[in-house]
């Protein structure tokens, strides 16, 4: 396959495609979780969000903020939102980071299977690198964690194949690049909407209050009639890439 690679502030003019793309992967209501802070993540942070061109379309993109970690699972933010609030704090108070996260790796489905999503992970440590950044940080969702909604992320993370490789494909992927599993962030986004928007983004009807489960969400959705509301947490896994030593 055939792309070439860029970056926000060289290709702007890509920046509003970044949300198709989106739509296009993502389950529904994922693509309804709230803002957080996009807007300063592509304009603040533009050199560090990755967009890969093919024929003029774009077909991949690697969403990373810098930030400074200490380098242990206690200090890691809790949240998406969290990942990004830091590495604002560090750009406003111009304090050196010493790691890059990862926010989102987008791949369009025409181009799954060509291997694009390792290239881009690849692409994110050569970013680290050349920004002097010891580590690559990336919340993992867990590809096939949908399928089995109802088993808890910690005991999933630790299935394994027969060869003893991580089971899940999106685990396995980091994992076959060097990277380890740090832990689970239980909350890493969290999408609330009424009863009737829930409807609409699953095609489904929610006739009383309960957990659901949903196509594409990797644990049951809340249903609560008598407040109108429905909301569902997306679990991740933080894994890290070890570039060098931190700074």
């Amino acid at each position: 396959m055939n792309y070439d690679m860029t970056t926000i502030d060289q290709s702007p003019d890509y920046a509003g495609k970044i949300e198709q793309l989106s739509q296009q992967i993502c389950p529904a209501f994922l693509c309804r979780a709230h803002d957080y802070h996009w807007d300063a993540v592509l304009k603040r942070f533009a050199r560090f969000q990755l967009l890969f061109i093919s024929g003029g379309d774009l077909i991949g993109v690697g969403h990373t903020v810098p930030l400074h970690w200490g380098n242990d699972y206690g200090s890691l933010p809790n949240t998406i939102e969290e990942v990004i609030i830091s590495a604002i704090g560090c750009s406003v108070i111009d304090k050196s980071p010493n790691t890059l996260a990862a926010l989102a790796v987008m791949v369009s489905d025409r181009c799954r299977g060509f291997g694009l999503s390792k290239k881009i992970l690849t692409a994110m440590k050569q970013l680290a690198a050349s920004h002097d950044l010891g580590s690559l940080l990336v919340p993992v969702r867990p590809k096939l964690k949908s399928r089995f909604p109802l088993t808890p992320l910690d005991q999933y993370v630790n299935w394994k194949r027969t060869d003893g490789n991580p089971f899940d494909p999106s685990l396995r992927e980091h994992w076959e690049m060097g990277a380890s599993v740090l832990g689970t962030i239980p909350k890493a986004v969290t999408v609330k909407g009424s009863v009737e928007e829930w409807e609409n983004w699953t095609d489904m009807q929610f006739a009383e209050s309960g957990e659901f489960i949903v196509e594409g969400a990797l644990k049951p959705v809340i249903i609560d009639r008598a407040n109108n509301l429905g909301q569902y947490e997306d679990p991740n896994v933080w894994m890290l890439h070890k570039l060098s030593a931190a700074r």
